[in-house]
Order: structure tokens, then sequence, then C-alpha cells
């Protein structure tokens, strides 16, 4: 279903998943993309609220099982409604965001651009796959040939460990107060470190120092941090590995298609293949789309070419993650 004729969520074909940081998880929602079902995250199965605000009726509680995911899946374009993704919102009202297969596939498409991501990737996935980062990375490592695994009790130093050296993990992701985790135990690592290939960041802020430290511990990693939102996944991308020390503090460029600028007042504005079909506020559908800007509360400046992230523009605090 086109943008142009949604008028309502409640108008889709969609299913209830609810959010387990599982391989299972995982395998629904790709089931759903290849069925042509948009998926609809819940925090449990009485999540009326997302229930409503999507007119969704059907839900499915996936396995808890964790370990290496074995699904199949090519990704792919087009401008057909995918996934419905929730944010907080400035004024404390919840937003649906309707992603379209085209914002999921670009998404895969510039990370394994990006990150020069091949089909030898076995990717420790050190964030909940039912964040938009967690499932980003699980995509794009099945969509390249390679493999995910999904950690039973979240990030884990010691499993990590162990893993890097059995030779069975040469790639992790993990958002930046994680990484701080990492670089804070870093001495309880050895050679194993040459072992890490790829690692992802999420846009979260993490200092230039930071990202220094953590390049230095990981010398043969290519290191790419994105900053991006629910309703613009990965607009900008900071390749860590390479960058003069100068620009590190910056959240990187715009790739491809994608486009930044800056409104009157100084807020971030996106447009490009990662901008979500629309949004469902609590009145009414805002369609989005193509050729379309998206006014984030995000405040920023350019220097050089390279983003930099100034802070919200509001209240909103973002926490690990958590809005």
């Amino acid at each position: 279903m086109r943008t142009a004729s949604i008028k309502s969520l409640k108008t889709l074909d969609t299913l209830g998943v609810v959010s387990i940081n599982s391989k299972s998880y995982v395998k629904t929602l790709l089931s759903n993309l290849s069925e042509g079902r948009v998926s609809v995250p819940l925090r449990s199965a009485e999540d009326m609220e997302r229930l409503d605000a999507t007119g969704t009726n059907k839900i499915i509680k996936p396995e808890s099982d964790s370990g290496w995911l074995d699904q199949p899946y090519t990704s792919h374009g087009g401008d057909t409604a995918a996934h419905i993704s929730f944010t907080s919102g400035t004024e404390g009202a919840a937003k649906a965001v309707l992603l379209s297969h085209g914002n999921l596939h670009a998404v895969v498409e510039q990370l394994i651009d990006v990150m020069e991501i091949d089909g030898g990737i076995r990717e420790y996935i050190g964030v909940p796959v039912y964040h938009s980062f967690g499932y980003g990375r699980a995509r794009t490592v099945l969509h390249a040939g390679g493999d995910g695994f999904v950690p039973a009790g979240g990030f884990n130093l010691a499993e990590i460990q162990k893993m890097l050296k059995a030779g069975e993990i040469n790639a992790i992701s993990a958002v930046p107060s994680l990484w701080r985790i990492f670089l804070s135990h870093r001495d309880m690592f050895g050679a194993e470190l040459d072992m890490v290939r790829w690692v992802e960041i999420g846009s979260q802020y993490m200092s230039g120092a930071e990202k220094a430290a953590l390049r230095a511990a990981l010398p043969n990693a290519k290191i790419v941090q994105h900053y991006g939102l629910t309703e613009a996944s990965r607009t900008t991308f900071l390749r860590v590995h390479s960058e003069a020390e100068t620009v590190l503090e910056s959240v990187g460029r715009p790739e491809g298609k994608t486009q930044v600028r800056f409104n009157s007042e100084g807020l971030i504005e996106i447009c490009g293949p990662n901008v979500a079909l629309g949004i469902q506020t609590k009145n009414e559908f805002i369609a989005l789309g193509k050729g379309a800007w998206l006014e984030t509360s995000d405040q920023g400046r350019i220097e050089n070419g390279y983003l930099y992230y100034d802070g919200r523009a509001d209240d909103m605090i973002n926490c690990g993650g958590i809005k």
C-alpha cells in the first residue's frame, strides 16, 4: 500500500509482535516482510496503546531463544508499508512511525557499503534486536550472507571474550554506553581483539577521545558510528577507523542520496531513502516518503561537510536508546 493511499494505519494488514530479544523475534519480523504483513512491535501482549493506534487484532509472542540466527534473508526495496516503529514524541504522546521496505533496505545497503561488509561476517549483536539498531544489524548481516548471534543476557564482555578466543565472532555492535564498559575493562582482553573486523556504534553521544580509544583497542576493525532517529535511521556515517582525530567529535556525513540541512531555527532536517513513509499522531497521519524533508528536534551544525550533533531542542533525554 503506497503512502498516498494511506489515511490511517488501521487500513494496513498488521501483526503485533511482542518484543523479545530473541532469534524467533527476528524470524517473525522477516517472515512478515516476505509475506506482506506489517509488523507492530509490542511492549506486551496487552499493549493496548499500540494495538489501538494501529488497529492490530492479531498478536504473536515469539519464543525466548538465543544463539545464531539461521534465517535466510534477502532485503529488497519498494515503497510499500513494512514496519511500524514507535517514538515517545516531544510532548510525551507516542507517535507511530510507518516504514517502507525501501526504508529498511536503505539501511542494509548503506551499512554494507560504508562498512565494506562481506559474507564472512559473524556478528555479536550487542543491542536488543527489537530496537531499530539491533534489527538493522540482523537484517544487514543476514543479507550479506553472514551470521548474527543474539546473546541470551544481552551485551556480556566475558561472553564476547570467549567467543573471540574461539574464533566464533569477528564483529560487534553496541551503543556508546556499552562501549564505555568495554573501554573501562580493556585490560581483561588480549590479542583476541585483533579478530574484530567490523564494529558499529549507535547514535547516542560518544566523545572523540572515546572513539579514538576504541579504534586503538580494535586496530583491525572497520568502526562506524551513525546518527539517526526512528523516522530516519542511519542518516550520517562516521568512519572512525580512518578519519582524522580532529573530526571524531562529529557524527560523520550523509551518504548516497541522503541529505541534511537546517531550518531557520537551527534544527536538523533530513531527506532521503531512509525517511519514513509517515507518522501517525494522535489525530492524523502525516505523510512523508520520497522527496519529503523531515524536521527533527535535534540541533546541530555542519563543519567541512561533517555533521556535529548539538543536542535536543526539547527536554527529551535518550538514555541507552530509551527516551
